[in-house]
């Protein structure tokens, strides 16, 4: 019985586990199609809306106390996808946006290896801008 047992909340810990990541890959990747598009929430600028997106996307995963630390939205030329632009058009049509959500930190119900350890789960999505609607991108 024990064998079982011990098999039965593996399989548990493991499903929860990739609950967890499914939960936070598809905030990230709903965050990053909200990016695109150049949309903002209405009274907000483009990043607390991704931020939002993010957080109602993640099923709790991401939330308010923890949103500032685990999101990380940057912007790229499409010719340089290794320096992050700067200034007050780097979210300008044709642009890179690359959103990160992690490490999100997720507890396992037992140790899965001798000791309890927390597992780590990081999502990254990148896409390219589209253009404004009217020309101009939105405020960061």
């Amino acid at each position: 019985m024990l064998p079982l047992m011990a098999f039965v909340l593996m399989t548990v810990d493991m499903a929860w586990i990739f609950f967890a990541w499914a939960c936070i890959q598809e905030g990230a990747r709903e965050g990053v199609r909200y990016a695109v598009t150049g949309q903002v929430l209405s009274k907000t600028c483009e990043t607390a809306s991704i931020d939002s997106v993010i957080e109602k996307y993640s099923f709790g995963f991401v939330n308010s106390k923890n949103a500032a630390s685990a999101i990380s939205i940057q912007y790229y030329s499409p010719t340089n996808l290794t320096t992050p632009l700067t200034g007050s058009t780097r979210n300008a049509g044709g642009n890179v946006v690359k959103v990160v959500v992690g490490p999100i930190t997720v507890g396992t119900f037992g140790p899965i290896f001798r000791h309890w350890q927390p597992i780590h789960l990081t999502a990254r999505f990148m896409d390219v801008m589209e253009g404004s609607p009217n020309g101009t991108p939105p405020c960061l």
